[in-house]
């Protein structure tokens, strides 16, 4: 049979003229099975308006993932919000196309049912629904508990399709290590270790389901054996017409029915709950710093000018320590200043603090006098071009990554070896840019920088771990990129920063001393100590 397209975008077998034809009351059977045809295009039109419906939620969803502060990625896994989206995502989709549905079909049913059971009799009637209060009573404690074992459970079936992200998205080390059998028993002691008793809640959820919908129908079925024994007693004392009995004994039949069903559909979306909770629990999280402000400051011209005041910060995750400590520090514009030290001086949260991915606790960081916290974010972050030491490629061919700009690849000597490849431009770098080596990945990630044509460039370690030739053509680029720009560099190779304007040592958080390398090995032992380290 062939496939045809009705005027309102369904997909059916056969097309609505052709079914009207053919009158599309016909059924087909087959065994106990009964399906009408008729409900063809309603059941396409349905499953179009849930499909949409998941696509809009894991859109919302995705959206508001990508707002949130980057505290709220350092505290949880990558693979526990992928899990909101794809798992979660999809069990609220389930409910709504079934749960939801079958609850409105049986709440709708059982309202007709009530009102010819009341005009057949309406004390029996009265006499039934005495039992509402004892579903009530019995229902709100047994739903808690339904959503408290369906939302612990959610919580760990994402913590495990974290870990196992993990191992999945860095499966070169665990191949370069042999680990293959160390990834899988750390995966099998999530899902079956004691310290995981979650999982053990997933039968418990299903005993609980199932007792909740014994429990009710036990109820319901009880008051009613007891309102037709009533109805019969009345009968035999002939305060009560058998037919008017019959009749309502038969609408009593189908209203129970149709609780039945709003039970099953009562217990399905309260195991559900779990996953919506998780779902809204993102949504409803409000970021501290916003991704744009559009009644903050967005000054029509940048020179360049930062400042340090007394700048105190710790990370979120670990408020207890401190990395910058009273951090005072004059970067000036147009001109390059590089940081160095020991790791863990602070020298990487300098540049966050200056992204503006976290807030600092105390002092103030000013671009051009203003301070940062009264800008726009998105405006500032237009601003600032981001070189790291291990460049993040996203998956898709080199001009998507680079936007496109043969001018931008020139510049950053990466537009030779682009040419040379099979597909040019539209070569694909593969998952985060594993099939580049790591100097073209870096030159690529120069030339996405200078797309922007920032005012101030922040280097992170750029050539750092880099061969000689790709750190020389890495270097060559980054030279023009600085040209009239503001830059901080973070290096522990002091050949690359020599000539640069400022050189800052920064020790626990605190800056040491400041000025040319010539100046520094002069008067700062520090510095000197961190030379010789270097050379050696």
């Amino acid at each position: 049979m062939a496939r045809a397209n009705n005027a309102d975008g369904c997909v059916c077998h056969r097309p609505h003229s052709v079914w009207s034809e053919e009158k599309a009351h016909l059924a087909v059977d087959h065994g106990m099975l009964r399906f009408d045809l008729s409900d063809a295009c309603r059941w396409c039109d349905a499953t179009a308006t849930v499909a949409r419906i998941l696509t809009r939620i894991q859109l919302q969803l995705f959206d508001a993932i990508l707002i949130q502060d980057i505290q709220t990625f350092d505290e949880t896994r990558v693979g526990d919000l992928l899990e909101r989206m794809s798992t979660d995502a999809l069990i609220v989709k389930d409910a709504m196309a079934r749960s939801v549905i079958n609850f409105l079909e049986g709440l709708i049913k059982l309202s007709v049912a009530l009102g010819f059971m009341t005009w057949a009799s309406p004390i029996l009637t009265g006499i039934l629904l005495t039992c509402l209060p004892i579903l009530v009573l019995i229902s709100v404690p047994m739903s808690r508990a339904l959503k408290s074992v369906a939302r612990q459970l959610s919580e760990a079936k994402a913590a495990g399709t974290s870990i196992a992200q993990e191992m999945i998205s860095s499966v070169r080390t665990v191949r370069a290590f042999a680990s293959e059998s160390l990834a899988r028993k750390l995966i099998s002691n999530f899902l079956v270790g004691p310290q995981v008793e979650e999982h053990r809640k997933a039968p418990l959820l299903c005993m609980l389901a199932g007792l909740f919908i014994c429990v009710l129908m036990l109820t319901v079925f009880g008051v009613l054996s007891i309102t037709i024994w009533l109805g019969f007693l009345a009968v035999l004392d002939d305060q009560l017409d058998p037919g008017v009995l019959l009749s309502f004994f038969l609408y009593a039949s189908f209203a129970v029915g149709c609780t039945m069903g709003l039970l099953a559909a009562t217990a399905s979306l309260m195991s559900s709950l779990g996953a919506v909770l998780r779902i809204t629990a993102i949504l409803d999280q409000e970021p501290v710093i916003p991704i744009c402000d559009m009644n903050a400051l967005r000054p029509s011209t940048i020179k360049g000018r930062i400042e340090f005041k007394s700048v105190h910060f710790a990370y979120p995750s670990r408020p207890l320590v401190p990395i910058l400590r009273n951090f005072s520090l004059l970067i000036p514009a147009n001109k390059a200043t590089a940081l160095v030290g020991m790791s863990g001086g602070g020298k990487s949260t300098v540049l966050s603090v200056l992204e503006r991915f976290y807030d600092v606790a105390g002092g103030q960081v000013v671009l051009d006098y203003h301070d940062i916290t009264t800008l726009d974010p998105c405006w500032l972050r237009q601003r600032i071009a981001y070189v790291q030491q291990e460049p993040v490629l996203f998956s898709c061919s080199i001009a998507e990554n680079i936007n496109f700009s043969r001018r931008a690849a020139k510049e950053a000597n990466a537009f030779k070896f682009i040419e040379n490849m099979s597909d040019g431009f539209e070569t694909e770098v593969g998952e985060r840019g594993m099939l580049l080596s790591g100097g073209q990945k870096q030159r690529i990630a120069i030339a996405r920088a200078i797309v922007s044509n920032p005012r101030i460039l922040l280097l992170d370690e750029a050539t750092s771990a880099l061969d000689s030739e790709s750190e020389a053509l890495v270097q060559q680029a980054l030279d023009r990129l600085m040209i009239s720009r503001t830059v901080v560099a973070i290096a522990h190779r002091l050949k690359t920063i020599v000539n640069m304007d400022q050189i800052s040592l920064l020790s626990r958080g605190e800056v040491v001393d400041s000025g040319s390398h010539a100046d520094l090995l002069q008067r700062c032992a520090a510095y000197q100590q961190l030379v010789r380290a270097s050379t050696h």
